[in-house]
């Protein structure tokens, strides 16, 4: 196998990874049925004044403005004649929705890019044999330790700065991450406790929010894993001359 193929693997594993995680994001970060379930397990309406009715609206703005069907965040609410959303959550909705839209047309080029190499190992089957499972389990290592090291940086974050949960203090390491930018980031971290973004949006939202994203990756994965291990190893008892592979136990 060349080392061409395998450095296009790597690249491969990355795009595949890279989708999984899209799919366990985009949708749940749009679906409202999920944003209305979790006001009604969080008492969003008692902590807010916000109706149910009131909230669903809300959460529905929300989606679209990050989905690009609405250009402005601010709303108004008719009954009680007052902005929802503060000066600083206005602010700080447009940089989400600027990484929203990179992570949307990103995710799309990473497809076409997923595709373009899937066709270029499946037009090159005649003379490799690709290791792809093998190379996956690689790659996946290399994912895993650095997210060991981001886990880490979390602890230490925990017990130096003494919040008041590990989720928390991710929490500002996951900010720390999307938002280089100190101004971006310490807009974002510096809400007051009674802000209405943060009182509808609160950290039960996002912790539970983060943990159906990582069930989701990790039940995606493991599923995609299985197949991939499988068709090794239906390629492995096909017979030399149907594979047309030269050198096969060189990559085996």
């Amino acid at each position: 196998m060349k080392i061409v193929d395998r450095i296009l693997l790597v690249f491969w594993n990355v795009c595949l990874l890279l989708l999984i995680l899209a799919f366990a994001v985009l949708p749940i970060a749009r679906s409202e049925r999920y944003y209305v379930s979790q006001f009604a397990k969080n008492n969003t309406t008692e902590k807010t004044g916000f109706t149910e009715e009131e909230l669903q609206k809300i959460a529905r703005h929300i989606i679209d403005y990050l989905y690009g069907a609405k250009d402005d965040f601010p709303y108004h609410l008719e009954r009680t004649g007052e902005d929802v959303l503060s000066e600083q959550a206005v602010l700080h909705m447009q940089d989400v929705k600027v990484l929203f839209t990179v992570g949307r047309i990103g995710s799309l080029v990473v497809l076409v890019i997923f595709l373009a190499l899937t066709g270029y190992f499946v037009y090159r089957r005649q003379y490799a044999y690709l290791p792809v499972f093998k190379m996956s389990l690689w790659t996946i290592c290399g994912v895993v330790v650095a997210i060991v090291g981001i886990v880490i940086w979390i602890l230490v974050y925990y017990l130096k700065e003494g919040y008041l949960s590990f989720f928390e203090a991710g929490f500002i390491v996951f900010h720390k991450i999307i938002f280089p930018d100190q101004s971006k980031f310490e807009m974002a971290v510096t809400f007051a406790p009674d802000d209405n973004l943060i009182l509808i949006l609160e950290e039960k939202f996002f912790a539970s929010i983060a943990s159906v994203i990582a069930v989701r990756f990790v039940i995606a994965l493991t599923a995609i894993l299985a197949i991939l291990y499988w068709l090794q190893g239906f390629l492995k008892r096909l017979p030399l001359k149907q594979r047309t592979i030269k050198n096969a136990d060189n990559f085996a």
